[in-house]
Parts: C-alpha cells; structure tokens; sequence
C-alpha cells in the first residue's frame, strides 16, 4: 500500500482492511491494496460465497493547507448486492 500520512479517514480504512482480510471470500476478484488510475487506492475487494461484493477505497488523495502534510482522504464502503448487475441507470450507446 502507497505510505500515506496518519489520518482517521485512512486508520478506519486500514482497521476495516484488518477485518475483511479475516473473513472468507471468493479467490476470483480478491484484491487489496491497489492504486487505480484515477489515483485512489482500493484498500480491499472481494466477494462473499453468495456473490455480493464488499469495497473499500480511499480517494481524493490531496494536500489541505491548512497542516503541513494532512491529506484530504475520502474513505468509501460499499456492498454491492449483484456486482455483474449494477443497479444504477446507464444510458444506451447514442442516446446522449
């Protein structure tokens, strides 16, 4: 995982992280401390046996001006109920 400064938002991520490495879940799609491109880190990902998926990201990785060296962190989980099926509206090819 990128070395990051001390913040609450990225200890309850590393405390959460702890926890969800404890519990079993499927081998296929099992990650954990990953840089995405868009600049977050996936903490962790991974499905349990009936197939709902838990994830855990840390984003908006900015320096505040206020303390020298603070990060603005966002730390976001998420269950998600059917993974290959997201429930969010997507518009159709052309329909924009």
């Amino acid at each position: 995982m990128p070395i990051l400064p001390r913040n609450k938002s990225l200890t309850q991520g590393i405390y959460w992280e702890v926890i969800l490495l404890k519990i079993r879940y499927q081998e296929d799609g099992l990650m954990a401390h990953t840089r995405l491109n868009d600049g977050s880190v996936l903490i962790f990902r991974g499905k349990d046996q009936n197939g709902r998926m838990v994830l855990l990201r840390l984003s908006n990785l900015q320096p505040t001006k206020k303390k020298d060296g603070e990060m603005k962190i966002s730390l976001t989980l998420s269950y998600i109920e059917k993974p290959e099926q997201p429930d969010a509206f997507q518009l159709k090819e052309n329909e924009f």
